[in-house]
């Protein structure tokens, strides 16, 4: 099943790459989808994984036990990825900017003008959503392996993290002038 959703992922953004379009027809634009879906997918995952930790520690799961360790394990691992995910993130899209700074095409520079001044606001809400949530799953799997109390307040602050992850990819349908 997952393979069926990376190539709806590569058709989608072949779709993009249309020659009609030529600020969009960017090796950026592909690498901006699947950047988005492997690090949504690594904070869904995350998120899933806090909740399933909230469900066993009502049940009394023992810290010490091996599901725990696997669990603390995966969410760390679920951060580490995210977080590199996001970096990537902060690389491709500054390259892709200055690709269309550089054009010397009108469609170009047009999709660069109605990106910093129409929607600027949008994208910098997506990265500070991205980055908080990402953030957040982060800390709560630091702070498994720390204090009681720790976890108590990091779990809850986890779980928006869940409704963070949502929210960036629904703000990808508000701008007609970014791939990603």
């Amino acid at each position: 099943m997952a393979a069926v959703g990376l190539v709806l992922v590569y058709a989608m953004s072949k779709v993009y790459r249309l020659p009609i379009v030529p600020a969009w027809d960017t090796a950026a634009t592909p690498a901006a989808f699947f950047l988005t879906t492997f690090l949504l997918g690594a904070m869904n995952l995350g998120s899933a994984f806090v909740a399933n930790y909230w469900f066993i520690h009502k049940r009394s799961m023992d810290p010490g036990s091996v599901g725990f360790a696997m669990l603390a394990t995966s969410l760390r691992w679920f951060a580490v990825i995210s977080i590199a995910l996001l970096g990537l993130q902060f690389v491709v899209i500054p390259l892709y900017l200055s690709v269309l700074a550089a054009g010397t095409t009108p469609a170009a520079s047009a999709s660069l003008a109605v990106f910093s001044h129409t929607h600027i606001g949008v994208f910098v809400l997506r990265l500070l959503l991205l980055f908080g949530g990402a953030g957040l799953l982060s800390v709560f799997g630091y702070a498994m392996t720390s204090s009681e109390s720790r976890v108590r307040v990091m779990g809850r602050a986890a779980q928006v993290a869940l409704r963070w992850c949502w929210c960036p990819r629904s703000l990808d349908g508000i701008s007609s002038t970014r791939p990603w």
